[in-house]
């Protein structure tokens, strides 16, 4: 499994140079919310669980993966959070998937039945507050960073 994995991430890596992209896993969330702030997009990038605003974010408990083109542009970037050794329901019921309670909580709010989710447990990731430049959209580019991620 570990070759197969490694193989798909030489591929996706080979495929981006192709295109004259570079991915990198950043862990700097302060940048990360001004690339996504500034980003050329129409829709809100900032969702939470990967909101810096809103959680504490970092090398701990969360990265962000960036691709960028020739000229070192941000041309898509997502982030994952990611929760070590937990149970989905635990998370939801204490009302800490969304918001970690270290900062104020935004405006997002997650209305989920916990009911058949007990079996979901262990190392729990998210991947959101991604965006990808009008540019670039239609290539599978995202689609590559997520499946890096």
């Amino acid at each position: 499994m570990r070759n197969l994995l490694a193989r798909v991430q030489a591929n996706i890596g080979r495929q981006l140079l192709l295109n004259d992209l570079v991915a990198t896993i950043e862990t700097d969330f302060e940048e990360y919310g001004r690339v996504v702030d500034e980003a050329p997009s129409w829709h809100d990038k900032r969702v939470a669980p990967t909101d810096p605003d809103h959680n504490t974010l970092g090398p701990k408990n969360a990265y962000w993966v960036c691709v960028r083109d020739g000229e070192g542009e941000v041309v898509t970037c997502s982030a994952q959070r990611v929760w070590s050794k937990s149970r989905l329901v635990d998370m939801i019921n204490a009302g800490r998937f969304l918001y970690d309670g270290s900062k104020d909580e935004g405006q997002d709010n997650l209305h989920l039945f916990t009911e058949g989710l007990g079996h979901i447990e262990g190392n729990i990731a998210y991947t959101g507050g991604g965006w990808v430049h009008p540019k670039l959209r239609g290539k599978a580019v995202s689609t590559m960073a997520i499946m890096l991620a």
